[in-house]
Protein backbone atom coordinates (compact mmCIF):
# COMPACT_ATOMS: atom_id res chain seq x y z
CA UNK A 1 0.00 0.00 0.00
CA UNK A 2 1.27 3.60 -1.17
CA UNK A 3 1.17 5.17 2.51
CA UNK A 4 3.05 2.21 4.14
CA UNK A 5 5.73 2.95 1.58
CA UNK A 6 5.70 6.47 1.94
CA UNK A 7 6.47 5.87 5.97
CA UNK A 8 8.76 3.50 5.68
CA UNK A 9 10.45 5.84 3.81
CA UNK A 10 10.20 8.44 6.07
CA UNK A 11 11.53 6.75 9.13
CA UNK A 12 14.73 5.23 7.00
CA UNK A 13 15.42 9.49 6.78
CA UNK A 14 15.51 9.31 10.27
CA UNK A 15 12.23 11.04 10.57
CA UNK A 16 9.55 9.87 13.77
CA UNK A 17 6.31 8.94 12.40
CA UNK A 18 3.18 8.83 14.86
CA UNK A 19 -0.10 7.47 13.97
CA UNK A 20 -3.25 9.61 15.02
CA UNK A 21 -6.52 7.57 14.26
CA UNK A 22 -10.27 7.68 15.67
CA UNK A 23 -10.25 4.15 15.41
CA UNK A 24 -10.26 1.36 17.50
CA UNK A 25 -6.70 0.79 19.51
CA UNK A 26 -6.49 -2.92 18.23
CA UNK A 27 -6.98 -1.95 14.59
CA UNK A 28 -4.56 0.66 15.07
CA UNK A 29 -2.08 -1.34 16.76
CA UNK A 30 -2.09 -3.76 14.09
CA UNK A 31 -1.59 -1.19 11.15
CA UNK A 32 1.52 0.63 13.54
CA UNK A 33 3.27 -2.64 14.06
CA UNK A 34 2.72 -3.66 10.34
CA UNK A 35 4.51 0.09 9.09
CA UNK A 36 6.95 0.12 12.05
CA UNK A 37 5.46 2.64 14.20
CA UNK A 38 6.70 2.27 17.77
CA UNK A 39 3.54 1.79 20.34
CA UNK A 40 4.43 5.00 22.38
CA UNK A 41 3.71 6.87 18.59
CA UNK A 42 0.26 5.76 18.53
CA UNK A 43 -3.11 7.25 19.37
CA UNK A 44 -6.14 5.96 18.91
CA UNK A 45 -10.11 6.78 19.12
CA UNK A 46 -9.38 10.19 18.68
CA UNK A 47 -11.87 12.88 17.46
CA UNK A 48 -10.59 14.99 14.84
CA UNK A 49 -10.76 17.93 17.18
CA UNK A 50 -8.04 15.66 19.56
CA UNK A 51 -5.85 15.33 16.47
CA UNK A 52 -6.06 18.77 15.94
CA UNK A 53 -4.85 19.44 19.66
CA UNK A 54 -2.07 16.32 19.57
CA UNK A 55 -0.22 17.89 16.64
CA UNK A 56 -0.77 21.58 17.83
CA UNK A 57 1.39 20.00 20.74
CA UNK A 58 3.85 18.93 18.69
CA UNK A 59 4.58 21.92 16.61
CA UNK A 60 4.50 24.00 19.93
CA UNK A 61 7.09 21.44 21.17
CA UNK A 62 9.23 22.96 17.83
CA UNK A 63 8.37 20.06 15.58
CA UNK A 64 7.70 20.02 12.28
CA UNK A 65 4.00 18.04 11.10
CA UNK A 66 3.65 16.30 7.79
CA UNK A 67 0.78 14.32 7.81
CA UNK A 68 0.02 11.22 6.16
CA UNK A 69 -3.97 11.08 4.90
CA UNK A 70 -6.99 9.37 3.43
CA UNK A 71 -9.14 12.32 3.23
CA UNK A 72 -7.44 15.50 2.30
CA UNK A 73 -10.06 17.73 2.10
CA UNK A 74 -11.54 16.72 5.51
CA UNK A 75 -8.82 16.27 7.51
CA UNK A 76 -6.68 19.48 6.20
CA UNK A 77 -10.09 21.61 7.42
CA UNK A 78 -9.44 20.60 10.90
CA UNK A 79 -6.19 19.72 11.89
CA UNK A 80 -3.42 22.29 10.70
CA UNK A 81 -0.66 20.98 9.51
CA UNK A 82 2.48 22.32 7.37
CA UNK A 83 2.33 19.55 4.48
CA UNK A 84 -0.33 16.85 3.88
CA UNK A 85 0.69 13.42 1.74
CA UNK A 86 -2.02 12.09 0.15
CA UNK A 87 -2.27 9.02 -0.80
CA UNK A 88 -2.57 10.71 -4.49
CA UNK A 89 1.42 10.86 -4.31
CA UNK A 90 0.22 14.90 -4.03
CA UNK A 91 2.15 17.33 -1.49
CA UNK A 92 0.05 19.83 -0.38
CA UNK A 93 1.18 22.76 1.24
Amino acid sequence: MLCFALIGRLQQKGINTVLLSGDREEAVATIANRVGIESEFINASLTPQKKSEVISSLQAAGHRVAMVIFIYLFMSSLVPSEFYFNLDQTIYQ
